[in-house]
């Protein structure tokens, strides 16, 4: 069982905002062209119709199945509010369940959840194609950049940072 609670000042702090990170100061000099690559507003904006999206079918008879709700406070419920819109665009929740052992995360898709990582690793695929086994080399979300040459290898960088 995983009990947890908030104060107030937990509250607050959240709902606080939170500074950004100039990518200009973290990004080497080389890079700079391709800034808008690491821009946190495009990161959060949905990406335009593709031949890989998949959709989802609800049953339109389907009947939501009851459970009691909680009693949380109006600033509570803005916390988990924010914090869901955030991490679920950005797909940090993952599906888990509790066992006897502990909580359980699988490391293939669940049940009804199939198909997701397929789909983007085809989108990366895609995208990258003409680079595919010459200098990169990309599993889901990790995009690795070989070369013989520190040169090389910046021009490469900017091939894919271009793509993307």
């Amino acid at each position: 069982m995983y009990l947890c609670g908030a104060s107030l000042k937990d509250i607050r702090k959240a709902l606080a905002l939170k500074a950004r990170i100039d990518p200009a100061i973290v990004v080497p000099l080389q890079y700079h062209d391709y800034l808008n690559a690491f821009d946190q507003d495009e990161a959060n904006k949905l990406v335009p119709y593709k031949d890989c999206d998949h959709a989802i079918e609800l049953k339109p008879s389907a009947i939501l199945p009851y459970s009691p709700l909680y009693n949380i406070s109006q600033d509570e419920l803005l916390v988990l509010r924010k914090f869901f819109k955030e991490n679920l665009d950005k797909g940090f929740i993952r599906a888990t369940f509790n066992t006897r052992y502990g909580l359980f995360e699988s490391f293939v898709m669940l049940f009804g959840l199939s198909n997701a990582l397929a789909t983007f690793q085809a989108r990366i695929n895609d995208i990258l194609r003409p680079f595919f086994n010459i200098f990169y080399s990309a599993y889901i979300d990790d995009i690795l950049v070989y070369s013989d040459t520190l040169k090389k290898h910046r021009l490469y960088v900017k091939a894919v940072l271009r793509a993307v």
